[in-house]
């Protein structure tokens, strides 16, 4: 990197960022790691659960409306933004954005590909458990993703643009779909050790399956997601009620199945499925819960599932989610390989409900696993990209 008496300028761009969503999230640790040796900018219409003092913000108002208004209205107003502060003097040297937030930037990371989300309305449309999507709502959806997919190969295809993808599985998609000459790198989520642990769980367990109204001998099998056809929600009812174990209930966490499924309504189905809002605390689900179970239909990477590790929860994903590239199948963590297979799941769900000490096994060499993924190395491999940036 060229010598330079001020710090090099970073900007970013990203329609919010905190720590409740998991590119989000990502996005946040990242700048909390490279404030000391960047000034960084940050265009979004908010910013949450960083210190005022790691970055400059630029907001950004986003305009009211659906997806297939909001988003070309956020296209354009941080194009707006920032070019009235290019003419006022602020010149980054580098323009980072998580997916297509803007035409030109210099380096993006890619949590999720339009193709593979379309995708996955698809199956909410033939797998709709009340029938709740109306037309209106899937014309909507056809719409928004389409203008998002021709963003992205707008974005994505441009000469020179350095790609960091969550996964090796979306580094192959990548290229599948943009062409083999991309510059891409693969860099996966990280999990704070403070926050997730096997000593916090259980510094919690008590407190949170009390507050849940669990049963001292039932087993919780958690699952974390709005996205339920893509997270494979419908599998794992499926799976549970081929069981016929009264003792084992799931717990569905996101706001999208609390407003739109409830599927914790008393009658609504013979498997108990509590329907529960996000939270702030999301160790505190963690922590409730025996199980985590994930047998994704589609999934960039999945952080929910490393963090579960990280707690020390066995953990059931399937080999379509990318964070099944980190997972040492039968030793910390069981991967499906066909994420539809009710038997297959429910056999292991079976057996790690009714076997404490495997649940005890996987769970410990899951935390080993997950200790190894840390936010700080996530930020240390983006800045090894941004510094090629600087130096070409």
């Amino acid at each position: 990197m060229q010598t330079r008496n001020r710090k090099p300028i970073l900007a970013v761009v990203s329609p919010f960022i905190d720590k409740q969503h998991g590119t989000e999230r990502c996005v946040a640790e990242q700048i909390g790691f490279l404030a000391d040796e960047f000034e960084i900018h940050v265009y979004a219409s908010r910013i949450e659960d960083l210190p005022a003092e790691c970055v400059i913000w630029h907001r950004v108002p986003i305009p009211p409306g659906p997806e297939v208004i909001r988003y070309p209205g956020w296209l354009l107003a941080n194009a707006t933004v920032r070019s009235w502060d290019r003419l006022r003097g602020l010149r980054p040297d580098v323009l980072y954005s998580p997916g297509a937030n803007c035409l030109r930037p210099d380096v993006v990371s890619v949590h999720a590909l339009f193709p593979k989300i379309r995708q996955s309305a698809d199956l909410v449309a033939r797998n709709d458990i009340r029938g709740s999507l109306s037309l209106a709502r899937r014309v909507h959806r056809w719409l928004y993703y389409r203008l998002a997919e021709r963003m992205e190969r707008a974005v994505y295809r441009r000469k020179g643009l350095r790609l960091i993808a969550v996964s090796k599985r979306t580094e192959s998609e990548l290229r599948k779909l943009f062409g083999d000459d991309l510059k891409t790198a693969v860099s996966y989520h990280g999990v704070d050790a403070k926050l997730f642990s096997p000593g916090t769980r259980q510094e919690l367990r008590d407190a949170a399956r009390h507050e849940l109204g669990l049963q001292s001998d039932s087993i919780a099998v958690l699952l974390i997601g709005n996205d339920w056809a893509a997270k494979g929600l419908a599998t794992l009812v499926e799976a549970v009620r081929s069981i016929g174990n009264d003792r084992i209930c799931i717990l569905a966490v996101g706001d999208e199945l609390v407003r739109r499924f409830n599927l914790g309504h008393p009658g609504t189905s013979s498997v108990d499925v509590r329907a529960l809002p996000k939270r702030s605390d999301v160790e505190f689900y963690y922590s409730a819960a025996d199980i985590y179970a994930s047998p994704s239909l589609e999934d960039s990477f999945a952080l929910p599932v490393l963090e579960a590790m990280a707690c020390g929860l066995p953990v059931i994903t399937s080999s379509a989610a990318g964070v099944s590239e980190v997972i040492h199948r039968g030793e910390d963590g069981i991967v499906l390989d066909d994420p539809r297979d009710i038997s297959e799941l429910a056999r292991h769900l079976q057996h790690l409900a009714a076997d404490s000490a495997a649940r005890r096994r996987f769970g410990e060499n899951a935390a080993r696993t997950a200790s190894q993924f840390t936010w700080e190395q996530n930020a240390r491999e983006l800045r090894s990209v941004l510094i090629q940036v600087l130096d070409h």
